[in-house]
């Protein structure tokens, strides 16, 4: 070590002594940027990175780092943290088990453990370990936010404002925090409240970008509330361009595609081939295996409640099981062409894959049926035929113009297909190309498809889930009906979790009527399809 990387070392470890990580932080960034090797600053100099938004150089400064020194616990924490940054939690969570195996009352790496599994939708574990958190560090803020938004994701009002409200005696400036607060307030029915908070908000030094989207949306919803249509599409679109503005360099890069374009390119090339007779089936651990798909927002999440009453159906719900085949056979231009090809023993390994991954997500594929909901698997139906044979398709379905206007009303964490919902004209081009997928997939792949229109399902709930369970070779159970209250037992983090929590409701039917003057660059897009289902009683 030289003199001069000494000298820097020595201030930093000075300043972490006496309790400024961030001026430690930014001492070791600089000294990085000359050309210093010690771990200790690559290290701290990833957390910088971090926090400046570049992910991408954290990772490659913590890979330094680890060079130097394998097992070291922070640089693996750094590493870890960056991964998650870059959406890659599969890969960053065994990083975090290395680090508490090393270091197992370290809170930082078990809060960030419990973040990436909150955003693989593990939500059982990712509660455990938020509570854990709690029990190392009793005043931790963030957890008792993140808890605090599991609870109300449970209908469990009282216990998510008393955790939001220690959160925030704790740390007035936690916006986690006050942001659950403010959608507790709006499903009570208290916009003053929303308004107050949101303001607060806004009005901070040190909010997020994406928090300031949150309380965007949440005013807009309050307005909304308030019948108010004019001004809640202006807060709108003022959230959803904060997002777009903060997500653009990673999801319109150079030579990315975007979501919407791959959609349509495996609509086309779906197109330009003949109906594919049905392999054999090779073996299953289930005897009857769905996938339930359809486009965000069309009443998927109301029907798994449904199915997931029943005693002889277990489901899945939001994990993506199928990541790998994808990525060999649905990302690439040539995937599809690859897919026909690939000998069918050589797919076994994407076969043994998926259901290890259901296994993770707490499934124990021991009933009569089981159902993967994952409402975007639409896209990924030529995998699903290939690798499933006999598999069985639910299409959920909503009025088009409901289903896009909902997209570009709710928050969903950020992916390459949620970009796309960011505006309504991108929301009605992604869902042009996606059904455009699921109906020649209908027309040429050897699965049998069940089609359910969410306002069937709220005229006639009985008889849509008699119908359905007949679909499943099952016959209609009573408990089918029960699906608030089966709501309400599980954690359900998708944006409907509230309302499905309370029942059957008509509300959330015709709310396009409201935005028509908003929508109408969208509808020329949707017209096939209010057509093609059956929602062209009303004008378009």
């Amino acid at each position: 070590m030289t003199s001069q990387a000494a000298q820097i070392l020595q201030r930093v470890e000075m300043a972490l002594r006496a309790g400024n990580l961030h001026d430690a932080m930014r001492l070791a960034r600089d000294a990085a940027d000359r050309g210093a090797m010690h771990p200790s600053l690559l290290t701290l100099a990833a957390l910088q990175d971090v926090e400046d938004g570049q992910p991408a150089r954290a990772l490659e400064r913590a890979g330094r780092a680890l060079a130097f020194a394998p097992r070291s616990p922070d640089a693996l924490h750094a590493k870890a943290i960056a991964l998650a940054k870059l959406g890659r939690h599969g890969e960053a969570l065994p990083l975090y088990d290395e680090v508490l195996r090393q270091a197992p009352k370290l809170a930082a790496a078990r809060y960030n453990k419990a973040a990436s599994l909150a955003e693989t939708h593990d939500w059982q574990r990712a509660e455990r370990e938020f509570e854990r958190v709690i029990d190392l560090e009793p005043r931790h803020p963030g957890a008792l936010s993140r808890l605090a938004t599991l609870a109300a994701s449970r209908g469990e009002a009282q216990k998510a404002r008393d955790l939001a409200t220690r959160a925030l005696r704790i740390n007035p400036r936690e916006a986690a925090a006050e942001l659950a607060l403010a959608q507790l307030d709006l499903d009570a029915g208290d916009h003053e409240a929303v308004r107050r908070r949101v303001e607060k908000l806004l009005a901070g030094p040190a909010v997020t970008p994406v928090n300031r989207s949150i309380a965007h949306g949440l005013l807009a919803d309050t307005l909304d509330a308030l019948g108010r249509p004019d001004e809640a599409i202006v807060h709108y679109a003022r959230g959803n361009l904060i997002l777009r503005e903060l997500y653009r360099p990673a999801f319109e890069a150079p030579g990315r595609e975007r979501a919407v374009s791959r959609a349509r390119r495996i609509a086309a090339q779906l197109r330009d081939r003949p109906p594919v007779p049905a392999p054999a089936a090779p073996h299953s651990p289930v005897a009857t295996h769905v996938f339930l798909v359809g486009f965000p927002r069309s009443g998927t999440t109301l029907l798994e409640q449904i199915l997931a009453g029943h005693p002889g159906i277990e489901t899945l719900e939001e994990r993506d099981c199928l990541a790998g085949a994808v990525e060999e056979f649905i990302l690439p231009a040539d995937g599809l062409e690859k897919l026909e090809a690939v000998p069918d023993a050589a797919l076994q390994r994407h076969r043994d894959t998926y259901w290890a991954e259901a296994r993770k997500g707490a499934a124990k594929l021991d009933r009569a049926v089981f159902v993967d909901k994952l409402p975007l698997n639409a896209l990924n139906l030529p995998v699903i035929a290939r690798l499933f044979p006999a598999a069985r398709i639910l299409l959920a379905l909503r009025d088009p113009r409901d289903v896009v206007l909902s997209c570009f009303r709710r928050r969903f964490e950020m992916s390459p297909y949620m970009y796309e919902l960011l505006t309504l004209a991108d929301a009605a081009a992604f869902y042009d190309a996606t059904m455009q997928v699921c109906t020649m997939a209908e027309d040429v792949l050897p699965l049998p498809f069940f089609r359910l229109r969410y306002e069937d399902l709220v005229e006639d709930v009985q008889g849509q889930a008699t119908a359905l369970a007949a679909f499943l070779g099952l016959e209609f159970d009573s408990k089918m009906l029960d699906f608030a209250q089966t709501a309400r037992r599980r954690a359900i983090m998708t944006p409907s979790a509230s309302q499905v929590a309370r029942g059957l409701y008509r509300s959330g039917m015709g709310q396009w009527r409201a935005y028509r003057e908003a929508l109408t660059p969208a509808l020329a897009l949707l017209a096939p399809w209010i057509a093609r289902f059956l929602y062209d009683k009303d004008e378009v």
